[in-house]
């Protein structure tokens, strides 16, 4: 077992602070669990895919919107709250696609 460089004490190797005395361990490149980066990656590729859909589906709420209701004042209202209500969707679509897409290239650059 390694011990503290600063306090001396025994510690486990899978710590990265010292339980004694709180000082930070060095990590060795490969001691970075590689299983872990791809889970990680795979779950924003999944979270990013999550965002492409709900995209999608706010761009559908547009462009169904004048068509789902009756030609009158309070249909054309219904119709345009449609038409916003696609635009809310799309933006958050969009925003979590972005998300995630940024958090992914981040951990392919460490995967590497």
């Amino acid at each position: 077992m390694p011990y503290c460089p600063e306090c001396g004490k025994e510690i486990s190797s899978e710590v990265r602070y010292c339980p004694w005395c709180g000082a930070k361990l060095a990590v060795k490149k490969e001691e970075v669990n590689k299983g872990w980066l791809h889970e990680k990656i795979a779950e924003t590729r999944h979270n990013e895919m999550i965002g492409w859909i709900i995209t999608v589906l706010g761009v559908v709420f547009m462009i169904l919107s004048p068509f789902v209701t009756e030609d009158t004042v309070e249909g054309f209202r219904t119709s345009l709250y449609l038409f916003f209500f696609g635009i809310l969707i799309t933006g958050i679509g969009v925003g979590v696609t972005t998300h995630y897409s940024a958090v992914r290239d981040t951990l392919m650059k460490g995967e590497k």
